[in-house]
């Protein structure tokens, strides 16, 4: 690997290990349930693999055969007559098929308002035609608070100098270099326009001052013909990515606060440097990388997000030729079909190690936890290098720690916090 290969990837690892850190995302409280299904011929899958609480979409599961290839080629397959019957018997309707990989696709699939997610992925397990069943799980972004500590708050994460003033207040004596010095890397290269970061997360305000200059921009559709798929690769006018929590390409809605978290965190990962951005409030932030071209993949809406939506962001970010994805959420559920899609995505995947304060070799934390060669799970530290105290940790679960609390950001409507 060359020099400068070496160099930007070094500097797109602290990229995300900054983000990822700062503002996990984690599933809300609901009770697991735990089934004992007794002697079974056929290999059962449990619903929760870890001790975390999970939430599912109701009615839906995801469901992968066994002995096929492709949609297309299973339709020829006996395998893919078992499954239609079984839905038939069961009142059930595929919804859509998503590929895991190269050669292997997902269906999720409606059940009958009748039957619990439960029973379903218990029926769909049963049959030996399927490879495996689980719920379409749910994640959630926790709440970022609107306090004075994140309004008054100093970007120690890139340059901690060991100041005392107003931070001694908060966290008593800041550690001298506790950071990672973003400053010896920028003597080094400040420039990584070659480097497409995918923010899988909520949407992005991609017009932020800070932003705008970073963000990546599909060109065949920003110059192309509006609703028209120019480029043919299945999404129409997406031209700084793809909100598929609502299946069109606004990425960022004005109402509400609902992408306050991905804008946030792609200001960590890709404000523009050294341009002297007045935003009204402090002035504008630095990115750990000035020059970087970012892509927004909404999957988190009002509500949450679902697995099958998270995948489908996956399988995006790797056809538009994203070199690496940051993912600040969690459910602590295992989801083989998330996990088969990380695997066969070819990037690297920067994982929020969560906030729940557990060790995550005993509780799994999940995407994190999964125990794959693409996945680096991040822990948060704090302004004196000591693990901050909402922090996920585990000496064989988690890769490393970085920066991750009360860190400056860009915010929605051209603002920091």
């Amino acid at each position: 690997m060359s020099r400068s290969s070496s160099l930007r990837r070094a500097l797109l690892i602290g990229i995300l290990m900054a983000i990822v850190s700062a503002f996990a995302v984690s599933a809300a409280p609901s009770s697991m349930l735990s089934i004992d299904v007794g002697p079974d011929p056929f290999p059962v899958i449990p619903v929760s693999r870890g001790g975390m609480d999970a939430e599912w979409v109701d009615g839906e599961v995801l469901v992968k055969l066994r002995g096929y290839i492709s949609v297309a080629e299973a339709s020829s397959e006996a395998v893919e007559s078992d499954f239609q019957a079984l839905n038939t018997r069961l009142g059930a309707e595929v919804v859509e098929a998503i590929p895991v990989s190269d050669i292997a696709d997902i269906y999720r699939v409606k059940i009958a308002p009748t039957m619990s997610v439960e029973e379903a992925v218990l029926i769909y397990q049963a049959g030996p035609f399927v490879e495996y069943a689980e719920p379409n799980y749910l994640w959630y972004p926790n709440v970022m608070p609107n306090d004075r500590l994140f309004q008054l708050g100093y970007l120690y994460n890139m340059h901690n100098t060991g100041y005392k003033g107003a931070t001694e207040r908060w966290f008593h004596v800041p550690l001298d270099d506790a950071d990672i010095d973003a400053p010896e890397a920028w003597d080094i290269r400040t420039d990584a326009s070659d480097v497409i970061v995918c923010v899988i997360d909520q949407g992005i305000q991609y017009y932020h001052p800070d932003l705008a200059p970073n963000m990546w921009v599909n060109e065949a559709e920003l110059y192309g013909e509006p609703g028209v798929d120019d480029d043919g690769n299945g999404y129409i006018d997406d031209i700084y990515g793809w909100d598929f929590f609502y299946d069109d390409n606004t990425i960022y809605h004005e109402d509400g606060d609902e992408d306050y978290h991905g804008t946030h965190c792609a200001g960590i990962i890709g404000a523009r440097g050294n341009n002297a951005v007045e935003d009204g409030f402090h002035g504008g932030v630095a990115g750990v990388s000035w020059d970087v071209q970012i892509m927004s993949c909404k999957f988190l809406g009002p509500g949450g997000g679902r697995t099958s939506d998270a995948i489908k962001a996956l399988n995006y970010a790797k056809m538009m030729g994203a070199t690496l994805t940051s993912n600040s959420w969690g459910g602590g559920s295992y989801s083989r079909a998330l996990e088969e899609a990380i695997e066969n995505s070819g990037m690297l995947f920067i994982a929020a190690a969560g906030n729940e304060g557990v060790d995550c070799d005993i509780i799994p934390h999940y995407p994190s936890s999964y125990d794959l060669p693409n996945v680096i799970s991040v822990a948060a530290t704090e302004w004196n290098d000591k693990l901050a105290n909402f922090s996920n940790y585990g000496p064989n679960s988690v890769d490393i720690g970085a920066p991750g609390h009360m860190i400056l950001s860009c915010y929605p409507d051209g603002e920091t916090s």
